[in-house]
């Protein structure tokens, strides 16, 4: 069902109020702008009418199913604000069908009470608790800094109700960046307000986000490693140019002697997913990189590894990323922390001989950033959640 303005011949545009409606034979709106609908009985649900919001989108303000038969079409409101409406079915009679007809009144529903909204995000209670799982008692459901009306599209309070996002999931797309701002965790709608502006990343993509301070950074490549980045020099375009980058250095698995390329030139080496570069910044970088999930075949020489992880799952940490390797094959996982300047490490240890368990720092891994692995032995490097 779709509102059009008076002009909307002209501008073309509707606004979806509800969606979806079964079969509807009548429809009025009263005097406080509300709209009553006649819905047939269907797929177990008795025949209804059913008073919806023109301000809320699926927004089912009250149901009415008292008297009526199982087709209900013509409705109306009279001056006193009764509402009428005709139904009909085929009841047998001698075990021979006839068409009954019935007009029921419903007296003065007008100023009868519009179902709570306790914490006030646009989504009654009965809807927060029947239909989308969330906390009447919360405005912000999953704490994210978007109320949950704005999750869920409801028209009026959401800029993109088309776009909408997980009302129960913080950050709904699992990149790492929460959907909305609540002061604390990164963000992806700073502004809260349901839509991608200017400056913002989209909470329903997976994306890396890029940033580098000014001088050391880790960076490892986010996805499979399209032609047009596959060289060093191409990555650095890429990432802003030499006016931005200072150099581009990695760790030769094959030498495990240091090469990187430069504005003066250096080595052109190749740029392979899986493997993480050191990157020399002349200034701060900021980018939103496409992330497309990738599994790398990797294989750790036994020492200092430079590594990527383009297929990190949401909830990868370092912890869960050592313990899945092969054999203990890998001591120890570091991290640059460019905000810090500080190595975040965590490690294996045996604690009074009861075990190696992890250890450290327990930071989360994230495609586009680079690390680097401490082997213990040459093996495959294990990507959990990649065959």
């Amino acid at each position: 069902m779709y509102r059009f303005s008076a002009d909307f011949l002209a501008v073309g545009t509707a606004t979806e109020l509800f969606s979806p409606l079964h079969k509807s034979n009548g429809l009025v709106v009263d005097r406080e702008n509300r709209l009553y609908v006649t819905q047939d009985a269907r797929d177990g649900q008795f025949s209804r009418i059913e008073i919806l919001s023109t301000a809320q989108q699926n927004t089912v303000l009250q149901t009415l199913q008292k008297r009526l038969l199982n087709n209900p079409f013509d409705i109306a409101i009279d001056d006193k604000t009764n509402v009428y409406v005709t139904s009909s079915e085929i009841q047998f009679f001698s075990n021979k069908p006839k068409l009954v007809s019935r007009i029921t009144r419903y007296a003065n529903l007008l100023g009868s009470s519009v179902p709570a909204d306790t914490d006030g995000d646009g989504i009654s209670d009965v809807y927060e608790l029947q239909i989308y799982g969330t906390n009447p008692g919360l405005f912000d459901t999953d704490g994210d800094g978007l109320g949950d009306g704005i999750e869920v599209g409801i028209s009026g309070l959401d800029a993109d109700p088309d776009s909408t996002t997980d009302p129960l999931l913080p950050d709904t797309d699992g990149d790492g960046r929460w959907d909305g701002n609540n002061g604390i965790n990164p963000c992806e709608d700073c502004n809260n307000n349901g839509q991608v502006d200017a400056g913002e990343s989209n909470p329903n993509a997976l994306e890396a986000f890029i940033h580098f301070n000014k001088g050391w950074n880790l960076f490892s490549y986010p996805s499979d490693v399209p032609a047009e980045h596959a060289i060093c020099s191409s990555l650095a375009i890429a990432l802003g140019g030499f006016g931005s980058i200072e150099s581009i250095t990695r760790l030769n698995p094959d030498t495990g002697l240091l090469e990187h390329c430069d504005v003066n030139g250096g080595v052109d080496f190749p740029v392979v997913p899986g493997e993480a570069y050191i990157v020399r910044t002349l200034e701060q970088v900021n980018s939103v990189w496409s992330w497309h999930s990738y599994c790398p075949e990797r294989k750790l020489a036994a020492g200092v590894n430079f590594v990527g992880n383009p297929a990190a799952e949401v909830n990868l940490t370092c912890y869960s990323w050592l313990e899945a390797q092969m054999s203990e094959a890998v001591g120890t996982i570091e991290q640059y922390n460019n905000e810090t300047g500080r190595f975040e490490f965590c490690t294996l240890v045996d604690h009074e001989g009861t075990g190696e368990r992890a250890a450290g720092s327990n930071f989360s891994i994230r495609a586009g950033q680079g690390y680097i692995f401490h082997a213990t032995s040459s093996d495959p490097l294990v990507y959990p959640g990649c065959p």
